[in-house]
């Protein structure tokens, strides 16, 4: 069952969205991004109905519908008519601008905007290898000669 986020509590998380960064429902919007890409908003989380939230941000109704909008039509968000809006990380095969969130390496490219480099190449291979002689290895108490 999805768990759903309460309108208080995302009101919380995304603080003023009056602070003079932009429109409103772009603040809410960018600020539910950023709750969703570093993990505070889990993908799937149900977000609150829109009068709810409107109401405890201190903003109109279109302004949180527009925030959702804009979710919906970057690929941050699915909503079902009824039934609601839930967050969702975006497909990254097409690439999502001005987010932070790592993409597709590209040959020869050095990420200087990410702190963790591209696995290296050899690492399929030892996940292989681990694999092979994992039955042996969880078959044991687990205790060896050094520790």
């Amino acid at each position: 069952m999805t768990q759903g986020v309460g309108a208080e509590r995302l009101a919380a998380l995304c603080g003023d969205v009056h602070g003079g960064r932009g429109p409103a429902y772009r603040v809410l919007a960018d600020a539910v991004r950023v709750l969703t890409g570093d993990g505070r908003l889990p993908s799937g989380t149900r977000l609150p109905a829109e009068r709810a939230l409107a109401e405890a941000l201190g903003v109109s109704r279109v302004t949180v519908a527009r925030a959702y909008r804009d979710l919906r039509d970057d690929g941050w968000a699915d909503a079902r008519h009824g039934a609601g809006t839930w967050v969702r990380l975006p497909d990254r095969t097409g690439g999502v601008d001005g987010v932070w969130a790592p993409g597709p390496v590209d040959c020869g490219t050095i990420d200087l905007a990410h702190a963790a480099p591209a696995a290296p190449a050899v690492l399929p291979d030892l996940v292989a290898r681990a694999v092979e002689r994992g039955a042996a290895e969880l078959a044991g108490h687990g205790y060896g000669p050094d520790g």
